[in-house]
C-alpha cells in the first residue's frame, strides 16, 4: 500500500520505483515542518506550547511523509513522548507538570501584566482550565489489560 502523500513512478535511470510527491503530500509535509519549527521555538519561549505543535507535526508527517514521521518518532528529544501518545494516549507525569507550569505561568502573566479586558481574562482562564483538565485526565501510564486497555504487553509475553 502506498503512503497517502506519495505515488510511485519508475525511476528512469535505475528502473527502480521512486517517490513522486502529490500536492497534498507536499502541503502536509510543509505544514509538518512549520509546526515542528513552532515546537522548537516553544522549547525556548514560554508563551508557545511545545507538545501540541509536535503532535500536530507528527500527524501531518504521518499523512504526508512516512519517512519524516519515522524520523520524528526516532528523535531523541520528542520520540518517547510521541510514541507514548500514539501507542497508549499517555502523558508522562513530568511532561504533565511541565506543561501545566508553563501554561499557567503564561496565562497568569498575560492576565496580570498584559491584558486589560476582564472578558479576555475570563476567556484565557477558562481556556487554561479546559486545557489543564484535558492534560490531567490523560493517563500517565498504559492501563493494564485487566482494565480493558492495551498495556503494551503481547499475548505471548503474558503467557
Amino acid at each position: 500500500m502506498k503512503p497517502a502523500g506519495k505515488s510511485t513512478t519508475e525511476d528512469v535511470a535505475g528502473g527502480r520505483p521512486g517517490p513522486r510527491w502529490s500536492p497534498l503530500g507536499l502541503l502536509q509535509t510543509g505544514l509538518g515542518f512549520v509546526f515542528l519549527l513552532l515546537a522548537v521555538l516553544g522549547s525556548f519561549l514560554p508563551v508557545l506550547p511545545t507538545t501540541p505543535f509536535v503532535l500536530v507535526a507528527a500527524g501531518l508527517f504521518a499523512r504526508g511523509s512516512p519517512r519524516f514521521h519515522r524520523r520524528l518518532l526516532a528523535s531523541r528529544v520528542f520520540g518517547s513522548t510521541l510514541r507514548a501518545w500514539q501507542e497508549h494516549g499517555t502523558i508522562a507525569p513530568r511532561t504533565k507538570a511541565l506543561a501545566l507550569v508553563m501554561l499557567w505561568t503564561a496565562i497568569l502573566a498575560s492576565v496580570i501584566f498584559a491584558l486589560r479586558s476582564p472578558l479576555l481574562d475570563l476567556l484565557l482562564i477558562a481556556t487554561a482550565i479546559a486545557v489543564s483538565w484535558f492534560i490531567l485526565s490523560r493517563p500517565s501510564r498504559p492501563r493494564s489489560a485487566a482494565s480493558g486497555r492495551d498495556s503494551g504487553v503481547g499475548e505471548a509475553e503474558r503467557a
